[in-house]
């Protein structure tokens, strides 16, 4: 799991910013999964780590490809379970590293 996460996290250098839902969005809770409930953003940032986790070959992650799948796959759940809408918003300034 470090191996295939490792360049990503110490690969950059700035800041991110990310916040559970854009403005005028609640945060949903409810999401199920083997540890217990816990809300849709929390779940689905668990869920995307330990998929990129065990990725074969040579994907990498990167945070725009992070950042943007947290955000699809957190709104497709709260859609389809919650019948609402929670899009996660995120602002980067991000510099990779050589």
């Amino acid at each position: 799991m470090a191996k295939a996460l490792q360049g990503w996290w110490l690969g950059y250098s700035g800041d991110v910013i990310v916040s559970a839902a854009s403005p005028g969005q609640l945060a949903q809770g409810g999401f199920e999964c083997e540890e217990g409930e816990m809300d849709y953003f929390t779940g689905t940032l668990c869920m995307l780590m330990d998929n990129y986790s065990t990725m074969p070959g040579k994907f990498t992650v990167t945070w725009q490809k992070f950042l943007s799948d947290l955000s699809y796959w957190t709104n497709y759940h709260v859609r389809i379970e919650q019948n609402e809408e929670q899009t996660p918003y995120f602002k980067t300034n991000l510099n990779k590293l050589n």
